[in-house]
């Protein structure tokens, strides 16, 4: 293993990273967790797609609950593996001897902070379907949703400036 990946993997089981991976999959958890506990009493029928008011403006039927666990699972497990291989990430700087271990660690802790996010917003619309499809329609669950979305574009552009300056 080279020098560059071991201090990247050094910092990647930090203990403030492995919160952050603790946090992912307790997510991950939840998404698959809720449909399996609410999946007998919710209705045939449940909501598939809200408009952007929150009000279900498509309906499909009540296995189609376990589609987004499925899409969770598959971006979480994509994003483990590939927080663990940042040599093939393309950069937007130039990587040199000097900034290479820096801009490694800086990438793999985007990647992971993102994975957290994406597994949250996962279980967010998990949270908001069962919560409509059950009769109790929930506005936080939408300012949930809205305040994950509005953070993705906010740590990408803290990675990619951050980046910028460990050059």
């Amino acid at each position: 293993m080279s020098e560059s990946l071991k201090e990247t993997t050094r910092a990647f089981y930090s203990p403030g990273w492995l919160l952050v991976e603790v946090i992912s999959l307790v997510a991950m958890g939840a998404t698959v967790a809720l449909p399996t506990w609410h999946y007998a009493s919710l209705p045939e029928q449940v909501p598939m797609h809200f408009d952007a008011t929150g009000q279900p403006d498509n309906y499909g039927p009540r296995a189609m609950i376990w589609l987004l666990p499925a899409v969770a699972a598959m971006l979480w497990t994509g994003l483990s593996v590939l927080s663990l291989f940042p040599h093939v990430y393309n950069y937007p700087y130039t990587l040199t001897d000097e900034n290479r271990a820096r801009q490694h660690r800086n990438a793999r802790q985007m990647v992971i902070t993102l994975k957290m996010l994406v597994t949250l917003l996962f279980a967010s619309i998990v949270w908001q379907v069962i919560e409509t499809a059950l009769g109790r329609p929930n506005a936080i669950a939408n300012w949930v949703f809205v305040g994950v979305l509005v953070s993705v574009f906010l740590v990408v552009g803290f990675f990619i400036w951050r980046g910028a300056r460990l050059q």
